[in-house]
């Protein structure tokens, strides 16, 4: 998926991996990322559909999960791929 990513997703996370796009995002700057760890807190707080961002808010989930160890997101990355490339129509 080379091209830029555009519009509105909605990630399948279970609550281990909210978790984990939630403590990545905090390590980020705070200005950055406030808004985003806000409705993230609401989605945990009240999980059913997806959770939906759009391109820049998955950029910066992407990012903050990037700083993280692989060890500890490698599933969540592997998930995200799976979800985005669905989304993409199947392209890798």
């Amino acid at each position: 998926m080379n091209a830029r990513l555009q519009g509105r997703f909605g990630l399948g996370l279970d609550p281990l991996q909210a978790r984990l796009v939630h403590a990545a995002l905090v390590e980020l700057p705070w200005r950055t990322v406030h808004a985003l760890v806000a409705r993230l807190e609401e989605w945990m707080a009240h999980p059913g559909a997806p959770f939906a961002l759009d391109a820049d808010e998955l950029a910066l989930v992407l990012e903050a999960l990037a700083n993280l160890p692989y060890r500890r997101v490698h599933g969540l990355i592997a998930s995200l791929r799976g979800q985005l490339a669905a989304v993409d129509g199947g392209q890798p």
